[in-house]
């Protein structure tokens, strides 16, 4: 058949129409896409605004202890700097003579980093040193990054590794037995004259703790006592002072008698020991064979007797000493408000706590001057 004119100039303008049909087509898919990357544009513009913000509030929490570190940071924080320092042991807690004793014996054993990497541009000094001073300062782990110009996770990775260090070295090998009774005697003051067979004096204590979001926790941490949240730990001492027993951590509702038994203190006891507590302790029915308990006398008439206020002095006399060991482990600020991020090793932090407090001058003075008066003979 023939094509006419018309029929070409008719066909022309199908093909025209359709290709711009086409092209209105790709410009609507265009469209729609553009739509969409928009919108995850603005999405992502709005999280990033949201995290900025965070950012921004985060930053102005720390920005005094930032702006104070600054300062500081101009003459470097370092143990070679510090060490001659006359107060060195308010910023760690024990004296520079302790402080090498403990860097000679912690290099004996290999250091197995919590975050799985080595520590290599800070040395193993300055790291025992930024251990000491979250313990006994509690600084932010910011302030320290800024302190020692490391990042904030060589800090927390250098914390960590020597807290669990100073636990297996010091606490689990010189700390798991009580001294026996003699070598207690020897050092034993003399507000003790009337109890030649105490072994360990013992009392509970709270320590605050932030309270957690899961409800049974909360409800197990808060104490009635203290009217907040708290965990509760029991802590023996020695005649001498020096503290010889901490247990793990508990809520602050767990009864004394509770702590006791489950810590397995009484297991460390021997025939022929005797344990000095407060009256809170009803531990007579649990006691082993052969370890007696002494406690204050309870008022059971109107008023004490002579015998039992000349006795119920004596005991409070030398069982005060157990508090005073209490108020040294105070002494390290990390321990007086336990943050979430520490909830899990709050029973090791304690317990090192226990044993930095031990490295500190003796707690009895009357100690000093037996110890002197020996040499003196010798």
């Amino acid at each position: 058949m023939e094509v006419t004119c018309d029929e070409c100039s008719q066909l022309k303008h199908r093909i025209e129409r359709l290709e711009e049909n086409r092209s209105l087509r790709s410009f609507r898919w265009e469209g729609h896409r553009l739509q969409k990357q928009n919108i995850l544009l603005k999405l992502r513009l709005a999280d990033s605004r949201k995290i900025s913000e965070r950012l921004k509030q985060s930053m102005s929490k720390t920005g005094k202890e930032l702006e104070e570190a600054k300062i500081l940071s101009k003459s470097i924080i370092r143990y070679n700097n510090l060490k001659g320092h006359k107060r060195f042991d308010r910023l760690t807690g024990i004296t520079v003579e302790t402080f090498d004793s403990l860097c000679q014996i912690l290099r004996r054993k290999p250091i197995m980093y919590e975050s799985g990497w080595k520590v290599k541009t800070v040395s193993f000094e300055d790291q025992v040193l930024v251990f000491l001073l979250k313990m006994r300062l509690n600084l932010t782990f910011d302030f320290l990054s800024i302190l020692f110009q490391k990042n904030r996770g060589t800090i927390t990775n250098v914390f960590y590794t020597f807290l669990y260090s100073f636990y297996y070295t010091f606490y689990q090998d010189v700390m798991d037995v009580i001294p026996s009774l003699n070598k207690v005697r020897p050092s034993c003051p003399d507000s003790f004259k009337n109890f030649s067979n105490c072994r360990t004096v013992i009392d509970c204590d709270e320590f605050f703790v932030e309270p957690s979001k899961i409800l049974s926790v909360k409800c197990a941490t808060y104490s009635n006592y203290k009217n907040r949240n708290t965990f509760k730990i029991l802590i023996a001492i020695a005649p001498n002072g020096s503290i010889v027993f901490v247990s793990d951590c508990y809520g602050g509702s767990t009864s004394d008698k509770c702590i006791v038994l489950h810590s397995k203190f009484l297991d460390k006891l021997e025939i022929g020991d005797m344990v000095l507590a407060d009256k809170g302790f009803l531990l007579h029915d649990v006691m082993p064979d052969g370890v007696s308990l002494v406690t204050p006398d309870y008022l059971v008439n109107e008023q004490f007797t002579v015998q039992q206020v000349n006795r119920n002095k004596q005991i409070s006399s030398a069982r005060v000493h157990v508090e005073r060991a209490i108020q040294r482990m105070r002494v390290f600020r990390i321990i007086s408000l336990l943050p979430p991020y520490l909830r899990v090793r709050s029973s090791v932090l304690l317990k090192v706590a226990g044993f930095l407090a031990n490295c500190m001058p003796p707690l009895m003075q009357e100690n000093i001057g037996k110890q002197r008066r020996k040499r003196k003979k010798l």
